[in-house]
């Protein structure tokens, strides 16, 4: 049996040689140099901080790294269920170390990335399949999600107990 550590390592090998293979079949299949094609970074870290439901600090080289998590948007703090989220958020990461995967940031400087605890559990997936999160459809990039979603709204699973829950983005517009 593996211990966290090895267990992490694993992990990162895999997608080590995940990342390769795609990037080299990308290459190949497009004729893009592999220089050009936006590759995955990582970093571990420790959670110092859950600000809502989708947002997260990791100390990562003494450093406080802010992280979006991809493809989901929670309620907004001041949204029904906006606090317990953050509260579903923080019982699963507060004080846990963590590796991020990210391509990108946003337009505030966040890292969106993939969080992952030292025993495999991604962030996202935990947020979606506990109800406490949405799955973000124009953002998506994970096809499993909205499976769990749906999963979730069947079993009336955290925000999906409410019989007309406002999506984050229609509640952010409506505030404006």
């Amino acid at each position: 049996m593996l211990n966290r550590s090895g267990y992490f390592n694993r992990i990162l090998r895999q997608i080590f040689v995940f990342s390769f293979i795609t990037t080299s079949f990308l290459s190949h299949s497009t004729g893009i140099p592999i220089g050009l094609i936006p590759y995955q970074s990582f970093f571990k870290g420790k959670v110092i901080r859950v600000l809502d439901g989708d947002t997260i600090e990791v100390l990562q080289d003494k450093k406080p790294v802010r992280v979006r998590l991809a493809n989901i948007d929670a309620p907004e703090k001041k949204q029904a269920f906006g606090r317990w989220s953050a509260n579903q958020l923080k019982a699963l990461l507060v004080a846990q170390p963590v590796m991020v995967t990210y391509t990108q940031t946003d337009r505030y400087g966040r890292i969106i990335g993939r969080v992952f605890t030292t025993n495999g559990t991604e962030a996202s997936r935990f947020m979606v399949q506990s109800g406490a999160a949405w799955v973000y459809e124009r953002y998506n990039t994970d096809k499993s999600l909205p499976a769990l979603q749906r999963e979730a709204q069947e079993q009336k699973r955290g925000l999906w107990a409410d019989p007309n829950p406002v999506p984050p983005w229609e509640w952010r517009h409506k505030s404006q």
